[in-house]
């Protein structure tokens, strides 16, 4: 009496499938996962940037840092302006000061051979919107450095500058007149 059966059959053709699909099923599930984290993390970076860059104006101020040969008048500061760029901002040194009269980014004042910077997003990042409108310079006065929030015609208290990715998930940075930098969801 034989009590197992010696068959050496293999897998059925239908379990070959089932066994294919659930791997497929899987495998896809998972590059869809990486896929939607790679975005989020390309906004996480970006936003961070952006804090660390305005935090790089503040100190630059505070240290007396040079444009080219000279420290400006006017301090380091971050142009933003959605009309021409929503992929990038600008680092610049406001050497066109003026004893206060000029509170904005000018042209020429933010040349990489100096220390200005241009800064691109992560591809797929945008800045949406900030509650200044359309342009907004965030500069430091030096010595102290006071924190000057500029939207074109008129001072605010604070901006809000909102990030937006591909798949509409947003991440805020908040920058008041005392000079707090914040990163907010």
């Amino acid at each position: 009496m034989r009590l197992f059966k010696n068959d050496n059959r293999g897998f059925t053709l239908i379990e070959m499938v089932v066994s294919l699909t659930i791997v497929a099923l899987i495998a896809g599930a998972m590059m869809a996962n990486y896929r939607g984290g790679e975005r989020t993390n390309k906004l996480v970076v970006s936003t961070k940037k952006l804090s660390s860059y305005i935090r790089m104006a503040q100190n630059n101020t505070l240290g007396a840092v040079e444009y080219g040969t000279s420290t400006p008048d006017g301090g380091w500061g971050v142009h933003i302006d959605t009309t021409n760029s929503e992929t990038s901002y600008k680092l610049f040194a406001n050497e066109n000061y003026n004893g206060g009269s000029n509170l904005i980014y000018d042209p020429g004042e933010a040349l990489a051979e100096y220390g200005g910077k241009t800064i691109a997003l992560e591809e797929g990042v945008r800045i949406a919107t900030t509650t200044a409108g359309q342009e907004v310079d965030i500069s430091f006065f030096p010595p102290d450095p006071d924190t000057i929030i500029y939207d074109g015609s008129s001072e605010l208290d604070e901006v809000e500058i909102v990030l937006e990715n591909q798949v509409g998930s947003t991440k805020r940075v908040r920058v008041n007149h005392f000079g707090l930098i914040e990163v907010l969801d």
